[in-house]
């Protein structure tokens, strides 16, 4: 299960058990429904699942940064995303955002904090990535790299831990896992080191999830750089998984004509012949990549629509009534 969306189904699940009220009337948890009688109105406020610990602990962070003690504040920071990762921080007033992710936007304001943070938590991040790397007798540890990812995500172990993640995801086809994983680094400080795994990953985790607006604007930026590899690799796979359509439209076919119910139900409505037939197109199997040698065509499945069935047989496009 990816992080970051554990982290928004936690919120759903735990509004009633912070201790901060989200708002100041109660609300209603029984509806008015007929046979209640007497009508019973029992309410609950609801809450924020925040922390006054985590708050703290922020506090402490903040002030320990205006101090210049920046090693002790980025341990603090440290804290709150190891002890509180599923708590609220506020934003301003009414608004609140997931404390790692506040963390994060902390470290990424201020260059020292974030120096700092990577020297010291660095090392220890990326043994941890190069112990969940799979070898030749354990498999990769899936859930150690979620666990450098969460808690270590702007170092450059983060980066290396989410890219492994993208990829063991993409492997096995699991697309919006793939997609999640890599929301995650989109603030990275070291994502333009490795700019062609990062798009390919997105833009093919996007073909995946039928994103043709984001699979486009990820294979521009491949298509932009030095490196062509990735761009061939992507288009290699796109033309296996989702092939572009091998027939041009045929513009010269007439619109459907006005007809009347036949006299017997196995006479069609209407015929249109296409300019050029399915047969005439395949003969020339060689500028022909859709079909290899060999294969065998599969006859269109009728399709249905209101009163009518339609029927694609290769030349000409059939219509009956049902």
């Amino acid at each position: 299960m990816i992080l970051a969306r554990t982290r928004t189904w936690v919120y759903i699940g735990l509004l009633c058990c912070g201790s901060t009220p989200l708002w100041g009337q109660p609300v209603p948890i029984q509806p008015d429904l007929p046979g209640n009688s007497p009508k019973v109105t029992t309410q609950r406020p609801v809450y924020i699942e925040d922390s006054p610990a985590a708050q703290e602990l922020a506090d402490e962070a903040l002030d320990l940064r205006d101090q210049g003690r920046t090693a002790d504040a980025v341990q603090r920071l440290q804290r709150v995303i190891d002890e509180y990762p599923f708590k609220l921080m506020p934003t301003r007033e009414g608004t609140y955002t997931d404390a790692v992710l506040w963390v994060r936007t902390q470290l990424l304001a201020d260059h020292r904090l974030l120096d700092v943070y990577r020297s010291l938590f660095g090392p220890a991040a990326a043994r941890e990535v190069t112990l969940a790397m799979p070898t030749a007798t354990n498999p990769i540890d899936i859930e150690k790299l979620h666990d450098v990812l969460t808690r270590h995500t702007l170092t450059p172990a983060g980066l290396d831990a989410g890219l492994a993640l993208g990829a063991y995801h993409l492997e096995r086809a699991e697309g919006r896992d793939a997609w999640s994983v890599l929301n995650e680094l989109v603030d990275h400080p070291d994502l333009s080191d490795h700019p062609g795994r990062y798009h390919f990953q997105r833009a093919l985790s996007a073909m995946l999830l039928s994103d043709a607006a984001a699979y486009q604007a990820h294979r521009q930026i491949l298509q932009a750089l030095a490196d062509p590899s990735y761009l061939a690799e992507l288009d290699a796979l796109a033309n296996r998984t989702h092939p572009p359509l091998r027939f041009q439209h045929d513009s010269a076919t007439p619109s459907p004509p006005a007809s009347n119910l036949p006299d017997t139900l196995d006479t069609p409505l209407w015929e249109a012949k296409y300019a050029q037939g399915l047969s005439e197109i395949l003969s020339n199997r060689s500028s022909f990549r859709g079909v290899p040698p060999g294969a065998s065509l599969l006859r269109v499945i009728p399709a249905a629509d209101a009163d009518r069935v339609y029927l694609n047989l290769g030349d000409k496009l059939t219509a009956y009534d049902r």
